[in-house]
Formats: structure tokens, sequence, C-alpha cells
């Protein structure tokens, strides 16, 4: 089973991006505490697709809590210098508001930015963050 949830805060604001197939995609941080110590915070790297991305960029901003609900995956690629990258990233399917809800300032649209080619791993979208 590969399930994931998360509480935190964003540590920045929301990354929203096409990619060139047209796809919907939001970046984000969750700065998460780690069970019995407030005083470690730990930093994940998530992103979110279509409902969810419009979703985050939309309601969210640095600093506000949220919950993610989502997986982890995996994707391998050669580098422009021939060695071998890896990545583990989080695939957020759904948000919440965890406290205080969405500011006014929050209620603010995205600026749409060109998405970097992930088919240049060799990888398309679809066989990356199939469900």
């Amino acid at each position: 089973m590969n399930n994931i949830s998360l509480m935190g805060r964003l540590a920045a604001n929301p990354d929203f991006s096409v990619t060139a197939a047209g796809k919907r995609m939001c970046k984000f941080a969750l700065a998460v505490d780690r069970p019995k110590s407030k005083e470690t915070v730990d930093f994940f790297d998530l992103i979110a697709w279509e409902d969810t991305a419009d979703f985050m960029c939309k309601h969210f901003k640095k600093g506000q809590r949220a919950a993610v609900v989502g997986y982890l995956t995996a994707r391998k690629w050669t580098d422009k210098d021939g060695g071998n990258r890896k990545a583990v990233e989080i695939v957020a399917i759904r948000a919440y508001f965890a406290g205080g809800g969405a500011t006014p300032e929050a209620m603010g649209a995205c600026d749409a930015k060109p998405a970097p080619e992930w088919e240049s791993c060799g990888i398309s979208d679809d066989e990356l963050f199939e469900l």
C-alpha cells in the first residue's frame, strides 16, 4: 500500500505551472513537525495535478496550515552529464485546510508559467503520475 498523510505549514507560496501537454501542476513544500519533537521540522516537497493543483494555488500561501493525502512515487533519469539520477516525490491527491482557513490574500489567482519538460527524462506525465 502506498499512502501518505502529512499536516504542516506551507514553507513557500505554491508554484503553479502548466506542462507542455496542458496539464496543470502545483509544486509546494510542507514544513512538518516530527513526532514527539517540537524542535525538529522536516521539509517535504510535493506536487499536485489538475483540480488539486488549482485548489492549492487558489487557497493557500506561505505559512498556512494544510493537511495533504497522497502517495510516494520514484523516477529515474540520466542527467546531461550521463549520470544516473533518482528522485522520490510526494504526489498530493487531496488537500485540506488544517486551521484558520483561507485568508482573503490567499484567494488571489496564480500566474501560470511553462513547466519543465518531464518528457526530457524519458518518462511521460502519464507514466509518472498514474493513480
